[in-house]
């Protein structure tokens, strides 16, 4: 049987159930698909852990789980305190903190509700009486519907925009943006036949990458996947500028293509408010790379242009230098 496909984020809230230990009570907006990842996190109630805020990765689900426990008052439980974790769970690598102050809030407003704990019993028959019981489940139920808009209204407003990733084919584009993801150099990496897009978060904020091929006969198409990105990467080959061959020829002239959309002229005319990361890739192949750098100064017309730029010297093999570089890029972005 095929596995339902993973939402993107899931809130789960788990109880200390006393018959049956920590369980998995409600998930929002609706039950995770495999059984086992409810169970996994359900456990964590068991780690012995010194923070009450954490995060925890399933490796092979390939999941990262961000985790707060927290305790309410309640005349039912052992102790008169009943024992809880609100679990974000989600298939990207969110910074946790960005989360914190939406735990705090949430589990303020649970612990502020009178006999909230009521609504922990749903499951429990000595108490299925109580009328109270599924009018707490709702109103806990509710609270976490309410936590699940802010969290995509949070996540919302950490999207920063798309980004074109351009390039002649060969220069390591995509070798870079598997670098980025993973953190590993993937030496079989296919060429792009005509575009991939990327998600990306770094430093919790989120953007698309739109990897387009770099074969000549679809450098046509660069344009027709967006008129007007919010940034741009330009990848140049460090093997291409050492050979100094027809490579670096067609490097320039697809360069001067980009900078003519900057031009009053375009009818595709560019901000000049757009930022401009100029990758120089490969660093590892030269033994003086700086000095490629001021070459390219010169050869791309740079001097002249009035935009918002950067070069970065990188490696997709070492990973130097792309991080850093997709750093300023998003500085940049927020500024805009």
């Amino acid at each position: 049987m095929r596995k339902k496909k993973f939402m993107s984020i899931h809130i789960i809230l788990t109880i200390f159930d006393r018959f049956h230990g920590p369980v998995a009570y409600i998930n929002i907006p609706e039950k995770v698909p495999d059984d086992s990842i409810s169970h996994q996190i359900a456990a964590f109630m068991n780690l012995d852990l010194d923070k009450s805020f954490f995060e925890l990765t399933l490796f092979e689900e390939n999941l990262k789980t961000i985790n707060y426990n927290f305790e309410i008052s309640s005349n039912w439980a052992r102790g008169d305190v009943e024992m809880a974790q609100l679990t974000i769970l989600t298939e990207k690598n969110y910074k946790s903190d960005i989360f914190f102050d939406l735990f705090k809030e949430t589990q303020q407003i649970i612990a502020s509700k009178n006999q909230i704990f009521k609504g922990f019993y749903k499951n429990i028959p000595e108490h299925k009486d109580d009328p109270d019981v599924n009018k707490k489940y709702d109103e806990l139920k509710g609270i976490l519907d309410n936590m699940y808009e802010k969290l995509n209204e949070l996540i919302e407003s950490s999207i920063v925009g798309n980004i074109l990733l351009l390039g002649i084919n060969k220069v390591g584009k995509s070798s870079m943006i598997e670098r980025l993801r993973k953190r590993v150099f993937s030496p079989n990496i296919k060429p792009t036949l005509a575009l991939t897009m990327i998600e990306q978060i770094i430093d919790s904020y989120h953007f698309k990458i739109i990897d387009v091929s770099g074969q000549k006969r679809l450098r046509d198409q660069w344009w027709s996947y967006t008129k007007k990105p919010d940034a741009i990467i330009f990848v140049v080959g460090v093997d291409d500028i050492i050979d100094k061959g027809v490579r670096l020829t067609e490097t320039e002239q697809e360069f001067k293509k980009l900078l003519d959309r900057y031009s009053k002229d375009s009818k595709f005319q560019l901000s000049h408010k757009m930022p401009l990361l100029i990758c120089i890739n490969k660093i590892d192949l030269s033994d003086d790379p700086d000095s490629i750098m001021e070459m390219l100064i010169d050869m791309l017309y740079l001097k002249k242009f009035k935009g918002k730029f950067r070069m970065q010297l990188t490696s997709a093999l070492s990973g130097d230098g792309i991080e850093e570089g997709f750093k300023w890029l998003v500085i940049q972005l927020l500024k805009i």
